[in-house]
């Protein structure tokens, strides 16, 4: 195929595709679409048309590439709603390789694009989009298209937090474990324990009846281990605990722990 033939081709296979949208014809190898709202976007299919012609890839999975690159993008425009931002914890080491792996792509600032707060030495607070399907890091120029500030989207992302536990089944419950101390579970979803800590809802007496201040381990993003800084050997258990966690399970955040002190969580030494 020439470069006409291709882009009749590709614009034809979108139009099948993508019954919503609307797609026309800008040149050979371009072609633009606009959504249900009228915001237009362009597709330039240079990129494609070179593996075409190298025939790297055949013009099927060219193709496919292409469409599931526009599924992709429309799941995310779809799921940018302030309703939908959730925090979630990372550990420092990740927030070293995305500047790392950007930095090899010569983006050495394109990873300020995702928004991110400093929670401790170890740990950052990042936000997603999340709904049923996925969730998709929040971007500066989602918050400019949403006109929220910066310093105000942890707030937001932890009432979504709290209105999501509120829909949910959310268990808190002391661990059984060899040891004797007093060491609490938190359980819902698998995506969200970890960002618990940042609720203010849950650091009550009544609710974590624990000696002490609050000491709480986040090893991956599915568990939250709380215990008393007074219990030495919950303290002690909870370190194996979550030591194993987050040399074991997927999506590990820390294995230390920290002590509530105020807003703030301040790595715990026993």
């Amino acid at each position: 195929m020439d470069k006409k033939q291709f882009t009749d081709y590709f614009l034809e296979r979108f139009i099948l595709e993508f019954s919503e949208l609307t797609f026309s014809k800008v040149s050979e190898l371009h072609i633009s679409l606009s959504d249900l709202e009228g915001l237009k976007s362009d597709i330039f299919l240079e990129n494609a048309y070179g593996d075409y012609l190298s025939e790297y890839k055949n013009i099927e999975a060219i193709t496919q590439d292409r469409i599931n690159q526009l599924k992709n993008q429309a799941s995310r425009n779809a799921s940018v709603n302030s309703s939908n931002i959730f925090p979630v914890l990372k550990p420092l080491s990740f927030l070293d390789n995305v500047r790392k792996q950007l930095g090899e792509t010569n983006n050495s600032d394109g990873d300020l694009s995702m928004v991110f707060h400093k929670l401790n030495e170890d740990i950052f607070i990042f936000y997603v989009f999340n709904t049923q399907e996925s969730m998709n890091f929040v971007l500066q120029e989602d918050l400019d298209k949403l006109n929220i500030n910066a310093s105000d989207i942890r707030k937001i992302a932890v009432e979504n937090l709290e209105e999501h536990f509120s829909k949910i089944d959310v268990s808190i419950k002391r661990m059984e474990y060899p040891g004797k101390g007093n060491i609490f579970l938190l359980s819902t979803d698998k995506n969200y324990e970890a960002s618990a800590l940042l609720s203010a809802m849950l650091w009550n007496k009544k609710i974590l009846p624990v000696k002490g201040d609050f000491v709480a381990f986040v090893p991956t993003r599915s568990m939250l281990l709380v215990v008393g800084s007074k219990d030495t050997q919950g303290i002690q258990d909870a370190s194996t605990v979550a030591t194993q966690g987050y040399e074991e399970i997927g999506y590990s955040i820390s294995p230390y722990g920290y002590l509530k002190k105020d807003d703030q969580w301040i790595r715990f030494d026993s």
